[in-house]
């Protein structure tokens, strides 16, 4: 065979082999992905998702207050006003004892300090309603670390400010893990904020009337596991804008956690106009208190109470107490009296 007849025949072979292969592609998916995978090789595709898993997630219903508070409240206690007696608080029928005498000096500074402060025009006369504004006319008693007399002075604070003809005031215990205002007035097992922030309508059950005129209160109630959340929460701020909003003559004061033992105390003091401090004589550490002030950060209504001092009493009654009002750059120092 010559040359060019095996050249010919090889040729004729080659020819048949290509037209063997394109009959394979013709046979093969139209798709170049699917053809290029091996035989021994599975791609599995996953099933679509349902139409309920491609649903949002439920969300909770934001819990708001759907009812109007009532303007007094229906239920009346009846505070057992010689047990707070022998337990060293102002009372109606011991107003000219020294305790009293002492808690009417220091409710003066207050109230001026609640005519002057945010919220309030420069005549004591509040303002129109703002968002970005705490409410003048709600205030909370805070210290920095436990034992240093905070619900004695929120309780006889409260028991003056009620002795105003012209005012009325709404005591809160916001310290629900300790209660101890709650167990002063005998009230440690009812309604209290507690249930409210899990229910707010039961907010028409937890304020109660007392026996003192113009005194009402709100009992500490259950404790909550996300209590501190609850508190920083918009319901929390909607209801203390709703029960100083009420009344713009009630004081809306509340016993507060320690600043350093919870952050309880920080997220409350975010809803009110102004915060007491209260700070032991001779046993609050300095840096304690530095850390106290830090945790209320730029609040613009701190008030300082220097609690147990001490000594010759610029009114007479021997014991000291320093008042100061505002951030550390300002430059108002007054004084008073008060005493455990």
């Amino acid at each position: 065979m010559s040359t060019i007849e095996k050249a010919a025949e090889r040729l004729a072979a080659k020819s048949a082999k290509n037209k063997k292969q394109e009959k394979k592609l013709d046979a093969a998916p139209e798709t170049g992905i699917a053809a290029s995978v091996p035989a021994a090789t599975t791609v599995e595709i996953a099933p679509a998702r349902s139409a309920q898993r491609d649903a949002p997630a439920a969300v909770e219903p934001k819990r708001t207050l759907s009812k109007k508070l009532p303007v007094t409240p229906a239920k009346t206690l009846e505070i057992d006003l010689e047990r707070l007696h022998q337990g060293g608080f102002v009372t109606p029928d011991y107003a000219r004892s020294a305790v009293a005498q002492e808690f009417r000096k220091i409710k003066r500074q207050v109230l001026n300090r609640i005519g002057r402060g945010p919220g309030a025009s420069s005549d004591g006369a509040p303002t129109s309603s703002s968002p970005d504004l705490s409410p003048y006319n709600a205030m909370m008693v805070t210290s920095a670390l436990a034992g240093e007399g905070k619900t004695y002075v929120a309780i006889n604070l409260a028991m003056s400010l009620a002795a105003e003809l012209d005012r009325e005031v709404l005591l809160i215990d916001g310290d629900i893990a300790k209660a101890d205002a709650s167990r002063a007035f005998g009230i440690e097992d009812r309604v209290g904020l507690g249930q409210v922030l899990q229910a707010p309508d039961r907010i028409t059950d937890a304020v109660y009337a007392t026996n003192v005129p113009r005194l009402s209160l709100v009992p500490a109630g259950d404790y909550q596991d996300n209590l501190t959340e609850l508190l920083a929460s918009d319901l929390m701020d909607e209801i203390v804008r709703s029960l100083a909003q009420q009344n713009r003559e009630r004081i809306v004061l509340f016993d507060a956690p320690p600043l350093l033992v919870t952050t309880e105390a920080a997220v409350l003091s975010r809803h009110v106009g102004h915060v007491l401090l209260v700070v032991e004589a001779n046993r609050t550490p300095k840096d304690a208190l530095a850390k106290a002030v830090l945790e209320l950060g730029d609040h613009p209504g701190v008030m300082m109470m220097l609690n147990k001092a001490t000594g010759s009493g610029r009114f007479g009654y021997g014991y000291g107490y320093g008042y100061g009002y505002g951030s550390s750059s300002s430059d108002t120092q007054e004084s008073a009296v008060a005493n455990q």
